[in-house]
């Protein structure tokens, strides 16, 4: 049996993937989406990124975002203000939360609601 320190998920000086790659960023400003400078609650955004996203019930091959339209639901994650009524400062790597409408896989059925962190340049204002 191998010691719990010698066993690692991933290989030696292998860095782990980063959400926003430079990949996703040229193909965002490809498409002509800059970062947003200003967003609100209830402002309407589409995603610009190539984004997949597995946490989507009925969607167990995931649900890729690029395209679709939803609304901000908080536009800054980071001023949380908590149960005691003060605010605190979180460091959030996708500061911005967006509430989709999905139709469900089959085509039948109502809207499946899904929740999505995003940065703002995955994102543009419509």
């Amino acid at each position: 049996m191998q010691h719990a320190a010698t066993l690692q998920p991933f290989a030696v000086g292998a860095a782990r993937p980063l959400r926003l790659t430079a990949a996703r960023r040229a193909a965002a400003a490809a498409n002509g989406a800059g970062p947003v400078a200003a967003l609100s609650e209830g402002s309407r955004v589409r995603v610009t990124a190539p984004i997949k996203v597995f946490h989507a019930p009925k969607y167990k091959a995931g649900l890729d975002l690029q395209g679709k339209e939803g609304t901000v639901v908080q536009p800054n994650v980071c001023d949380y203000k908590h149960h005691d009524g003060q605010k605190h400062q979180l460091s959030a790597n996708l500061p911005v939360k967006v509430e989709f409408l999905v139709p469900p896989p089959s085509g039948e059925g109502k809207e499946i609601k899904v929740l999505a962190h995003l940065a703002e340049d995955e994102l543009e204002a419509l």
